[in-house]
């Protein structure tokens, strides 16, 4: 869960430097800084680090809403 206010593909490369695993993104939404913060609360016991969370059902049920929303 992240935010950037600028182009999601060049904030996938920032995350993906330094990152053994290949990164991928599942969906996006529109948002603020507020937002994101807000998610982060949503689904804190989920968080394994930052940005970084388990795919926890509840977490991956919140994303195919949203990938069905958009």
């Amino acid at each position: 869960i992240g935010y950037t206010g600028s182009i999601v593909e060049n904030r996938l490369k920032s995350c993906q430097t330094g990152n053994p695993s290949e990164l991928r993104i599942l969906a996006t939404i529109e948002g603020d800084r507020n937002f994101e913060k807000s998610l982060h609360s949503q689904f804190m016991k989920y968080r394994l680090n930052g940005e970084w969370f388990k795919p926890h059902p509840d977490l991956l049920t919140f994303i195919s809403k949203i990938k069905s929303y958009y």
